[in-house]
C-alpha cells in the first residue's frame, strides 16, 4: 500500500519512496532529487486566504477523521509538544485510541535518570516526560487502551546480523542507528505485528512537526522539509507490500491532503505572530538556513494548545551518525553488526554526490530537500 500521501522523490521520470535509493539513483544518472509532497493538493490551494475554524477545532476533527477512517488506530507518543497535542485531540474529546507506543530501547533502561539532560540521556524522556504525562492525565485516557513501549533495539539488531540487510530495507532519510532501527522494528517487530487483525485497517499516527515560514523581507511563505516529515521513523509502508502489512498505512497528524486546512491554519497564525514580534519576524527571514530546533521555543504557543510539556526534556539529537544519544548501541552491538552497519554507511558515501550529503560528508547525515513554496 505505497502511497504519494507520505511524500515521494522524483529523479529523472523515476520514482522513488526511499530518499537513499534517490540520491543512489541521481549520482548514476546525473538527474536532481526533487521532493514532492502533496503539490497536487497544496497547489491548489490559495494559503493567502484566511482558514475560519480555530486550530483546536482543526485537530478534534482531524482526530475523528481518523478514528472514522480506521479499525485501529496506533499513536507514537514521545512526550515532545507535536505528540502531545495529537494525544489531547483524541482524549480531552474522548475519541478512543487503540494504542498508545513509546520507543525504547532496552539496553538504555538501567542509565535512565532525571539529571542529565544532555543527548546521551535521550531516552529518559520517555520515563520522565512521556510516561509522565500519561499518568497525569490518565483519568482521560479510555481503559481498553493499550500503553506499550517498544524495544527497537533486539529485532533491529537481529535483522542487522545479516548481511546485504539493507536490501530487505532501503532507508529513507535517516541514517543514524536509531532512525534506521525503529523503521525496521516497525516493520519487522512480531510484537507489533501481532496486535493488527489483518483483516483491519490500522494506522501508525506520527505528530512528526511544524510547518515552517520563511520571510524574504516583503512576503511569507511557507514550505515543507523531509527531514521534518521523516526524522522521527521511516512511514511503515515505505517499503514494504507484504501480506503483513498491506492493511496497515502511516498517517501524519498534520500534514495531511485529508485536512489541508490544518497546515495552513498553522502557517497563517505564525505569520500573524511574526507581523507583531520582531524577533519571530527575523527568525523567519533565517528560516531557510536554520535547524528547526531554534524555532520550537517560537511556534509551540503559537499553534499548540495550553497543555504544558513535562518539564523534563533533554537536548536534540543531531543528524550524525555518531551521536550520544546511541552510546547503547556501540557498547552493546556485535562487532558483526557495527561492521554491517558501518559498511552500508561507507556504500551510501561511495554512492550519493556530496552535495547531498550534510557538510559534503556522509557522516553528518543527509541534507534536506524542500518543497515548493506557498505564498501566505
Amino acid at each position: 500500500m505505497l502511497t504519494d500521501n507520505l511524500g515521494f522523490y522524483l529523479v529523472g521520470w523515476k520514482k522513488f519512496y526511499n530518499k537513499t535509493l534517490a540520491l543512489i539513483e541521481s549520482k548514476k544518472t546525473g538527474y536532481d532529487v526533487i521532493w514532492i509532497f502533496n503539490d497536487d493538493v497544496y497547489g491548489k490551494i490559495d494559503w493567502s486566504v484566511p482558514i475560519d475554524k480555530p486550530l483546536e477545532k482543526l485537530y478534534v476533527e482531524r482526530a475523528k477523521q481518523l478514528r472514522d477512517s480506521y479499525d485501529y488506530l496506533i499513536l507514537y507518543f514521545s512526550g515532545g509538544a507535536d505528540s502531545t497535542n495529537a494525544l489531547h485531540a483524541f482524549i480531552d474529546n474522548n475519541i478512543f485510541i487503540d494504542e498508545i507506543v513509546m520507543h525504547l530501547p532496552e539496553p538504555v533502561k538501567n542509565t535512565m535518570n532525571d539529571i542529565d539532560y544532555t543527548n546521551q540521556n535521550y531516552y529518559s524522556e520517555v520515563e520522565f516526560a512521556a510516561k509522565v504525562h500519561l499518568e497525569k492525565y490518565k483519568n482521560l485516557l479510555h481503559p481498553n487502551t493499550k500503553i506499550r513501549y517498544q524495544d527497537f533495539s533486539k529485532t533491529g539488531l537481529e535483522l542487522l546480523e545479516k548481511d546485504y540487510w539493507v536490501e530487505n530495507s532501503p532507508l529513507c532519510l535517516s541514517i543514524s542507528i536509531s532512525g534506521i532501527l525503529r523503521q525496521i522494528t516497525q516493520e519487522n517487530d512480531r510484537q507489533s505485528l501481532s496486535v493488527i487483525d489483518r483483516n483491519k485497517k490500522s494506522a501508525y499516527i506520527l505528530g512528526i512537526d511544524k510547518p515552517l515560514v520563511y520571510f524574504d523581507g516583503s512576503h511569507y511563505y511557507a514550505f515543507f522539509m523531509d527531514t521534518s516529515a521523516y526524522h522521527y521513523i521511516s512511514p511503515v509502508n515505505f517499503n514494504k507490500t507484504s501480506e503483513q502489512i498491506n492493511n496497515v498505512s502511516t498517517e501524519f497528524f498534520y500534514w495531511t491532503p485529508s485536512m489541508p486546512e490544518i497546515v495552513i491554519k498553522q502557517a497563517q497564525e505564525i505569520k500573524k505572530h511574526c507581523e507583531q514580534n520582531n524577533y519571530a519576524r527575523f527568525m523567519a527571514s533565517l528560516s531557510l538556513k536554520k535547524h528547526i530546533t531554534e524555532y520550537r521555543d517560537i511556534l509551540h504557543p503559537i499553534i499548540y494548545s495550553s497543555h504544558v510539556l513535562e518539564k523534563f526534556q533533554t537536548e536534540k539529537p543531531s543528524t550524525s551518525i555518531y551521536r550520544p544519544m546511541d552510546k547503547w548501541f556501540w557498547n552493546t552491538a556485535s562487532d558483526k553488526v557495527k561492521n554491517n552497519y558501518l559498511e552500508v554507511v561507507r556504500y551510501l558515501g561511495n554512492n550519493i554526490d556530496d552535495k547531498y550529503k550534510i557538510n559534503n560528508d556522509i557522516e553528518y547525515g543527509i541534507s534536506s530537500h524542500k518543497t515548493r513554496f506557498y505564498r501566505l
